[in-house]
């Protein structure tokens, strides 16, 4: 056999021009793209696109026919994809070095962008696989094929979560069912290969119908996926069967009518021979297996594996946590519990032993003295994990089996999921509730029960009391909503103010204690400035938390915006608790700061002020009205209480958070207080056209006036101009400098001193934002103006990607 000759990278790129069907030529061109039909669609190479607006068809005679909807030409399009217009035609010349068909598919993340191509040539001495790099290098760069996304999974990431999908062993049987109008994705990794938990992910909370090829390695590679998907709490699993298939044969062997005829067969996966609580080879451990069925017989792996056949459904090991769950009935969520595993682990020994001891007894009345030595060895096995340490040994090896692991963001994943009590949950969507399922993976909830129609007459009348304004009760309402749901889809944090006995504390409190586990409070020191950082202990207790409240913020507390920004902004959170490593979570916390002391906020950029929404608090409770009762009562309305949080939540879902016009303007008014560099300008610069005032002298003027005003940590020189220039003054660099800008003469100099004080600043009402300084020429910055602006920037934002 002649050997292959080796080509350089421009003949390769030849070749693959040559032999590739034009078709597929242009779409392993493509980053991304997708079946719509006979078509496919994609983001045009051309022109700058944000949504998929380039058709790729196959013409009657072969051709590639593309149309671009925003008119970009086809030359432009074949020449921005590195082709000429002859390739998207069939009839070019055979390559003369005898290669055939080339296929490329795109692996694609959930991000949309290409990580690698797997390449299939087919050539006289049959079909051959490598992987490219986007850039054409050979070889996946050190990147490991378990690790690599399912093919097809961008379509996946964009349907709706109850739409099943169809996992398949490759590119070719995944292209097969998407061909025949079915959501699919297909592993990488070959039959030898088992895609890993993280590429597995996606799939998560979805119903899953596994394809297997039609051989044993096909049979195990879709087992050992299953077992994974179980392990990731993946309820829905089906199993599809083809009776008279040939061996190897796969989804693509099966006419295109009768694909869906047979997902519609499938049966679940518990049903199959084998598929459930096996090992990586498949081996089936059953309760009550003769000895000699399993060569480990008698070893803690055995007897790890045993535990796992018999309790596994109740069991997951969270190895970042290094804790063991137990599903509880009664609460249908996921509990945290060691005693657990001990306890089925001393169940499975006695009632091996007891097994045991009736085999034995069984021989002995046969006399087959075969039978009796082995049920002898099964005594002795048994009476060995009665010991601790070969107990505990079996218990740690339990945990590596796959049906038993879990990670840590499986958990509580869904975020329209709210448990409640009596082993319920309610769908936030719609307002209604079902019974808690194991494959749900609740760990938070509350125990109080959910009816939709309790009502809670002392809280209406508290709320009424404490916030006579309706347009702020509903909109706390609907806040509080939005905290019951489990995703961070307005970056806010929420800051009751106001003086003393008013209601502020009862209701954090009150609503803290209806959302049970999904609640927490944390020290409000984790909000403001301090020296160190915090332990990361702290950050921990906030996964899968919902609702955190603090309170009190002391009277000359600084806000930490890095960190409200870190809290409010959804991105995963490091945090480990005590003993751990380290483990990443995506947070679902809303937070509610109540404090009669407005913390202060010195850096003003728009950031922070995009996150704070003030609410006032201004009803003050008498001694003699005050009903020490109140909680009490309270706390027997809480499934009522309940009913309002949950319509809350719909509430939001529907209509946004709309914040009144007093949160407007309260929080504009605390904005305008806050205002450090609006004072500064004030009281020192003017704006003088024709004038020009360098950098060196403003700094000085400003470090001496934060000295007098008592500002702790003023500005570098850096700082005050990126914040002078986020105000809207010009910078100049040569000279360096603030043209049109001029210092007033120092206060000492002044004929009519300015009596300003940075305090006084602070004392604006809510129902005039602006305080009483006021602004100058030299300050054009209107706060009040700008929150509205941005609020309205945000609602057409939300509108603009389908939000509330």
């Amino acid at each position: 056999m002649q050997d292959t000759p080796v080509l350089s990278p421009s003949q390769r790129i030849e070749e693959d021009r040559q032999s590739a069907d034009p078709v597929e030529l242009v779409l392993s061109r493509l980053p991304g793209f997708s079946k719509a039909g006979n078509e496919w669609v994609a983001t045009c190479p051309v022109h700058k696109d944000s949504k998929p607006s380039l058709a790729i068809a196959r013409g009657k005679d072969g051709r590639a026919l593309l149309h671009c909807f925003a008119g970009c030409p086809v030359e432009a399009i074949v020449a921005a994809l590195g082709l000429q217009k002859p390739d998207l035609f069939a009839d070019r010349p055979a390559p003369q070095n005898g290669a055939g068909r080339i296929r490329r598919w795109p692996i694609v993340d959930a991000t949309g962008e290409t990580v690698a191509i797997h390449v299939r040539r087919d050539s006289p001495e049959g079909k051959k696989f490598h992987w490219e790099r986007p850039d054409g290098q050979k070889g996946l760069g050190g990147i490991r094929t378990r690790d690599l996304p399912l093919y097809g999974l961008p379509k996946v990431i964009a349907a709706a979560v109850e739409t099943p999908i169809v996992l398949a062993e490759g590119e070719k049987a995944a292209d097969s069912l998407i061909e025949a109008g079915l959501l699919a994705v297909g592993s990488v990794t070959g039959a030898g290969g088992t895609p890993s938990d993280e590429s597995l992910r996606p799939l998560m909370g979805r119903p899953i119908v596994l394809w297997p090829d039609s051989d044993d390695p096909g049979r195990e590679h879709m087992a050992r996926i299953a077992r994974r998907l179980r392990g990731l709490g993946v309820g829905f699993l089906r199993w599809v069967e083809i009776r008279d298939a040939k061996a190897g044969d796969d989804s693509a062997d099966v006419p295109p009518d009768k694909r869906r005829e047979a997902i519609e067969a499938a049966r679940p996966w518990e049903d199959v021979r084998g598929a459930e609580a096996g090992d990586e080879d498949g081996v089936r451990v059953e309760p009550g297996q003769e000895p000699d069925d399993f060569q480990a017989f008698g070893s803690e792996m055995w007897f790890g594996r045993r535990i796992v056949a018999e309790h596994g459904d109740d069991l997951r090991y969270v190895q970042t946590w290094k804790k063991w769950l137990m599903f509880d009935e009664a609460s249908g969520r996921w509990v945290e519990d060691e005693g657990a595993v001990w306890r089925a682990a001393k169940k499975t020994a006695r009632d091996l032993l007891r097994e045991a001891e009736g085999k034995l007894a069984t021989a002995r009345a046969t006399g087959d003295k075969s039978d009796i030595d082995k049920a002898k060895e099964w005594i002795q096995a048994a009476r060995r994990f009665f010991a601790r340490t070969p107990l505990a040994n079996a218990v740690a090896l339990a945990s590596s089996e796959p049906e038993v692991q879990a990670t840590a963001d499986q958990w509580d994943a869904d975020p329209y999921l709210f448990a409640v009590g009596g082993g319920r949950v309610v769908e936030l969507r719609a307002g209604t509730a079902r019974a808690a399922r194991r494959e749900d993976s609740l760990t938070k909830g509350t125990d109080v029960p959910f009816d939709p129609h309790a009502k809670a007459p002392t809280w209406d009348r508290f709320l009424a009391r404490v916030l006579p304004e309706p347009g702020i009760r509903t909109y706390v309402q609907r806040f509080v909503g939005y905290s019951a749901i489990g995703e961070i889809r307005e970056h806010v944090l929420l800051i009751f103010h106001g003086g003393g006995r008013n209601g502020k504390g009862t209701f954090t409190e009150t609503v803290g204690r209806v959302m049970g586990a999904y609640a927490t409070v944390i020290p409000v020191a984790v909000l403001l400035e301090s020296r160190g950082d915090r332990h990361p202990t702290e950050l921990a207790d906030l996964c899968g938390r919902r609702l955190v409240t603090c309170s009190e913020a002391p009277e000359s507390g600084r806000l930490s915006e890095e960190r409200v920004k870190s809290l409010t902004g959804g991105d995963r959170i490091k945090a480990r608790r005590m003993r751990e490593d380290f483990w990443y979570f995506v947070p679902a916390h809303k937070i509610i700061l109540a404090t009669n002391h407005r913390p202060r906020i010195t850096g003003g950029d728009l950031g922070i002020w995009r996150r704070v929404r003030l609410v006032p608090w201004e009803v003050t409770i008498a001694e003699d009205e005050e009903d020490v009762e109140l909680p009490a009562k309270l706390r027997a309305e809480a499934p009522g209480i309940l009913a309002w949080i949950v319509a809350g939540a719909v509430e939001y879902l529907r209509d946004g958070l709309r914040p009144p016009k007093t949160v407007r303007d309260a929080t504009a008014a605390y904005r305008e207080a806050e205002d450090v560099l609006g004072e500064f300008l004030v009281e020192h610069v003017v704006e003088s056209p024709g004038a020009f005032l360098a950098t060196k002298p403003l700094h000085a003027r400003f470090l001496e006036w934060a000295a007098e005003a008592g500002i702790p940590e003023p500005w570098g020189q850096r700082t005050l101009t990126r914040k002078l220039k986020d105000r809207g003054w010009k910078y100049s660099t040569s000279p360096r400098g603030w043209p049109g800008m001029s210092l007033k003469p120092p206060r000492s100099e002044r004929e009519t001193p300015v009596d300003f004080k940075v305090e006084s600043s602070r004392k604006s009402s809510y129902g005039n934002p602006r305080s009483e300084r006021g602004h100058s020429k030299a300050d054009p910055y209107d706060p009040e103006r700008q929150a509205i602006q941005e609020y309205e920037a945000e609602e057409a934002e939300d509108r603009g990607r389908g939000g509330p």
